[in-house]
């Protein structure tokens, strides 16, 4: 699992091969695109684990493969996600919801479409209370604005994420790691331009607390190559 993470670590660090044909953003500051990490120890049943309600809001600095600009794109989604477990150390997961997507200045203000997107997480190791785990995901999202000079907007990101959480505590579950990402933006439908992201390592920190009975509330912000805030209601069964 090492090995994946680091084989994916290398192709998030290859040179984008998306040059900019057209630049009718220039992405002046204001939320691009990363789904929330979570917990990175799978949830330890095999099947339907957990279901969960997630919603994010999403800030990232974006820029030409020639650097002829940069600024910041903005992402609202709401998403539900599926958890499967393959093994006590293995999770499957599933997204699919709605987003959108905007340029600080507005001159692309996107209506919410839909999103998708899927991974999966391994625990590694532990260490007393303290357990390891790694996770790969990817996420699509698209978003339409009808009255900008390109109408379109399609949004592809990888994450690989490295962490560990807390096991020792009844109620709440802590956890943080180091998240690699590559973010992918597409402008088109008239004028056309592709953006990429402009930092790629990052982390996140997070935690979730036992509401009632299997029904968890989680919540978690990412900096330095983002900086980003998202809640998850998750139901483990």
């Amino acid at each position: 699992f090492l090995v994946s993470f680091f084989f994916l670590l290398f192709f998030l660090l290859l040179p984008t091969p998306y040059p900019l044909s057209h630049t009718p953003y220039p992405l002046s500051p204001t939320p691009a695109f990363a789904v929330m990490s979570g917990d990175p120890i799978p949830l330890g049943k095999r099947g339907l684990s957990g279901l969960s309600l997630e919603y994010e809001e999403t800030e990232r600095k974006m820029d030409s493969a020639n650097k002829r600009f940069s600024g910041n794109l903005s992402s609202d989604r709401l998403l539900l996600r599926g958890t499967i477990g393959l093994s006590a150390g293995t999770d499957l997961f599933l997204w699919v919801g709605a987003g959108d997507g905007e340029t600080a200045n507005r001159i692309f203000n996107g209506d919410p479409r839909i999103a998708f997107g899927g991974g999966a997480r391994w625990k590694l190791f532990e260490v007393g209370d303290l357990q390891i785990g790694t996770a790969l995901q990817a996420l699509q999202l698209y978003s339409h604005d009808n009255g900008a000079a390109a109408s379109k907007l399609s949004l592809t990101e990888i994450d690989a994420d490295l962490g560990g959480a807390l096991s020792g505590l009844a109620f709440f579950r802590p956890y943080a790691g180091l998240r690699v990402t590559r973010s992918i933006g597409r402008f088109s439908g008239g004028e056309t331009a592709n953006v990429y992201s402009r930092n790629w390592v990052g982390l996140f920190l997070g935690g979730e607390f036992l509401v009632w009975k299997g029904l968890w509330f989680g919540a978690e912000g990412r900096l330095i190559d983002e900086y980003s805030f998202g809640v998850r209601l998750t139901y483990r069964l």
